[in-house]
């Protein structure tokens, strides 16, 4: 749902600045909403009216477009300027958060270059020092948040397993009282 409000507003925003705005960035904000309303739509059908549970390349996939999303509506509100680069922050917290190790960092890495290669793009390689610490700041969210995600994940898992082990004592100790 946070997807296709970000890109509602984005589209909203674009169509009531339709006569100043470069038409080159209506498009991208209409090609950004139909390709969101897609896979969204994919989405909810897949994991709640076919009842699936996503898998880890489900969530990936998920949030490598998300990167893409955000990396789309970056450069449509200026570049480096733009007051949408905290979104990346949700992105790469959600890939930390949701994904194994590996796969959260993975995510943080393209997030940072997206936004590095947006910011190229724009600035035609005017790099600045708030830049380079916008991505310092992501990749240590990458890193921060993977770690507690997995450290979550694991603490999740010891749960589960304590959970089982009491079932199976309870079980135990039910079959020891009846033949008492």
């Amino acid at each position: 749902m946070g997807r296709l409000v970000v890109v509602s507003g984005i589209l909203v925003a674009a169509l009531f600045l339709w006569g100043s705005a470069e038409p080159r960035q209506t498009f991208l904000a209409t090609l950004l909403f139909l390709a969101s309303i897609v896979l969204t739509g994919l989405s909810f059908w897949y994991t709640e009216l076919r009842d699936q549970t996503p898998s880890d390349v489900f969530v990936f996939l998920q949030v490598v477009f998300d990167a893409l999303l955000v990396t789309g509506i970056v450069h449509i509100t200026g570049g480096a300027e733009s007051n949408f680069t905290f979104l990346y922050v949700l992105v790469i917290s959600s890939g930390a958060l949701l994904l194994p190790l590996p796969a959260g960092v993975l995510v943080g890495v393209l997030a940072t270059l997206l936004y590095l290669g947006i910011t190229v793009g724009l600035d035609k390689g005017n790099l600045q020092l708030e830049t380079f610490l916008q991505m310092g700041l992501f990749a240590d969210l990458a890193l921060v948040t993977g770690f507690l995600g997995d450290r979550l994940r694991r603490a999740g898992l010891a749960v589960g397993g304590m959970e089982s082990a009491l079932r199976q004592l309870r079980l135990d100790t039910g079959d020891i009282l009846a033949n008492i």
